[in-house]
């Protein structure tokens, strides 16, 4: 759903496969994401809280997949 919403492509997909890391949208493409999320007759302070939370989830989640990317390689490389 996110990958549609943020109108991520097929290439763009192939080669975050690729290189075994998530997809990236392009700061355009959350720019256009978001335009047309939002309504004419809202306010930035409606969004900005809901933002923040999603801001500080994708953080904490990218700190967790860091954490068991290098836990993984640590055990490869530690395992006789």
């Amino acid at each position: 759903m996110i990958v549609k919403v943020l109108s991520i492509t097929e290439d763009q997909l192939k080669v975050a496969q690729e290189k075994q890391v998530a997809p990236t949208a392009s700061l355009t493409q959350f720019e256009d994401a978001m335009k047309a999320a939002v309504d004419e007759d809202d306010d930035i302070n409606n969004y900005s809280v809901v933002l923040k939370k999603h801001i500080h989830r994708m953080k904490v989640a990218e700190s967790v997949i860091t954490t068991l990317r290098y836990a993984h390689v640590f055990q490869v490389f530690s395992s006789p």
